[in-house]
This record gives C-alpha cells, structure tokens and sequence, in this order.
C-alpha cells in the first residue's frame, strides 16, 4: 500500500511521535509510507496557518491508497481531502480531544469546531481510548468507521537489556543518586506542576534527583518555578532528548511517575509513557484517573488528590520496599498487549480490507 502521512501537530508533539511509530512498523510490513515533515511549533499556533503552503503542493505528487492524518486540523485536512478527490482513503488519528486543554478562549473554540466537525467525513477514524470514541459517535461519525489503534510500544527500543545505565547516569553527572523520572512534553498537557508541588519533599533529599525528560514551550515557566521553590539543585532537565536514548535515561531510574490531574482531557488520554516505562522494568508511581486505572495491579498507584499518598508511594519505592513481583507482572503485561509490531499488523489487516 501507497500512504501519505500529514500532520496536523507541530513537531515533537506527542501525537507526532504515536505516528512515526505507526508508520514505522507499516514500512517493516512491506508498505510504501511518505512522510511531510512536520513545522516546528510557533507562537499562538501559527504553525497551523504557516504549514498550509508547505503542505499544499503534496496534492499535486502522485497518488496514493490512504491518507493518514495525525489529528482532524485544517492544515492536514486540506491535504487530505483533496487527495480524497483523486481516489485516496482518509483516516484521522485523533489520540485525545485538544480542545479541552484550553478552559476558554478563542482556540478552544477553534480547536473544538475542527475536532467535532471533520473527523464524520474521513473514511476511517482512528482511537485509542472509549470516551474518544462515544465522543465521536456523538458527533457524527458512524460506529463502523471507529477503529481501535490503542498506544504501544516498541520492544526492539524499549528493551532493558540493551542500555547500561552507568552510561547515561554520567551524560546526568550523577553517581549513586536515587533517580525519580519523569518523561515530559512541557507544554499545556504537561502536569508538572502538581508532581513537583506533591513531591517536593522527597526531592530536597540530599541523595534525591528528579530528572525531567524532554523539551517544550513551558520549559521556561517549569525553570523558574522549580527555581523559586528552591529545588534547582535537585532537579535536572535534559532538554530534548532523540527518541534512541529515552530508554537509556528511563533505564536509570529508581522510580518513574505519571500523573493525570481531574480535568475533562485526562479522560480522553490514553498514556503512551506508562507502557514505556513499564516495558523497561521500572517501578511506577501514578494516581488511578482514566487510563492510568487500567495498570492498577502493576504500578504504586494513589487516588488523584492524595498528594500526601504520591510521595509516600515513591518513598516506598525509592527505599526499595516495593513488591519486584508486581513490576515483572506489569513488564510482561505490557510486553504481551501493547507491542507496536502486534499492533500494527492488526492494523494492517484492516486497510488491506478497506482497499
């Protein structure tokens, strides 16, 4: 099969990253995928405005089977609906409903008006968590057009195996520290603010470490915040990391966190990083909202606004009382259901049959 790929995110987006997997595993199954590289992210999501030109011209360069477009925006829906006119297939990946990040404003009413009115004119649209799905079944797309392509992961990257920790603890300056870990996309999803504001006592111990994975527009704002609460000596942001060397850092930790605050998007969420980490064997604190709730028996996990519980549970697991027995059910768990590779040629199968 012949597939375009056009994203609606900026770069280093979350959902750019479920996609590259997607296409990935596609290609290893013999599939022809072009890619148009996404923009950088701008200032007030121009990025969307701008990326229109850049991806313009893609319609005039051949035909294809299937458009894949990573979120229902205009910049890609542009794309792809013209493409549809030439006889392609368009699918909308939609990981989680962008919209209801924003409480208010005009881009919450942009974004939304997109989000509830293109998806019902794809040919197939692409979930990974149930209330995405009644959320788009409500707003007009048909049941028979909503496909499961749940989150993964890659095994031949997140192997435990294949990373010496020693190595990356140096790129970190550290030696004997107690490492808690937090992979993040620091931008208006990110729920740093509340792990740092639960956790802060047990990163002012002295042989403690909270190390931040990743980049973002709020990285700043997350600096001078940790600055201010005069934690800056216990907290290590690596920046941007290449995708090839987040197992390496998530295979030095002691303890790994996820957290999902009780707002309305966490419940159209499904966390690609629980699996990550659990993939690798570690040890992972996160609270029981949505989709976290469906690792309860594999992880040390506590009711949302428990934040005295939170860092109890990472004490525990930072002194080593925790239960090894739980973290190997929750490595073969992942293992077994969520392999990018399994998922994938499902996914295949199911393009073959619209073709």
């Amino acid at each position: 099969m012949k597939i375009l790929t056009v994203y609606g995110t900026p770069d280093n987006s979350g959902n750019i990253i479920r996609t590259r997997y997607i296409n990935k595993e596609l290609i290893k199954l013999g599939n022809q995928v072009t890619e148009i590289p996404p923009i950088r992210r701008m200032p007030y999501q121009s990025n969307f405005i701008y990326s229109i030109p850049v991806y313009f011209p893609q319609i005039f360069k051949g035909l294809y089977d299937f458009i894949f477009t990573s979120k229902p925006y205009p910049n890609a829906s542009i794309v792809a609906f013209l493409k549809k006119i030439q006889g392609s297939k368009i699918i909308a990946d939609i990981d989680d409903l962008t919209f209801m990040y924003h409480e208010k404003g005009a881009m919450r009413l942009i974004l939304k008006f997109f989000e509830d009115f293109l998806p019902k004119y794809f040919d197939l649209v692409c979930i990974h968590n149930k209330n995405v799905a009644n959320y788009m079944l409500k707003h007009g797309v048909e049941s028979k057009k909503i496909y499961n392509l749940p989150n993964g992961v890659d095994l031949s990257l997140f192997n435990p195996k294949l990373y010496d920790k020693y190595i990356f603890r140096k790129k970190l300056g550290l030696k004997n520290e107690k490492i808690i870990l937090y992979l993040a996309n620091l931008d208006i999803s990110s729920e740093l603010e509340i792990i740092i504001k639960g956790l802060k006592n047990v990163i002012k111990l002295k042989q403690v470490r909270f190390v931040v994975v990743g980049s973002g527009v709020l990285k700043n704002y997350y600096r001078n915040l940790i600055s201010k609460m005069g934690l800056i000596n216990n907290v290590i942001f690596t920046d941007y990391v290449p995708l090839k060397d987040v197992p390496g850092y998530i295979n030095t930790s002691d303890c790994c966190i996820v957290y999902y605050s009780d707002r309305c998007a966490s419940y159209y969420r499904t966390s690609m990083k629980i699996r990550e980490y659990l993939a690798m064997g570690k040890a992972v604190v996160c609270n029981n909202l949505g989709d976290l709730n469906n690792f309860k028996d594999f992880t040390f996990n506590f009711q949302t606004k428990d934040l005295d519980q939170f860092e109890n549970n990472v004490l525990q697991v930072l002194n080593e009382k925790n239960e090894r027995l739980r973290i190997l059910k929750g490595q073969k768990y992942v293992r077994d259901n969520f392999s990018w590779e399994k998922i994938i040629k499902e996914f295949d199968k199911k393009l073959k049959s619209i073709i």
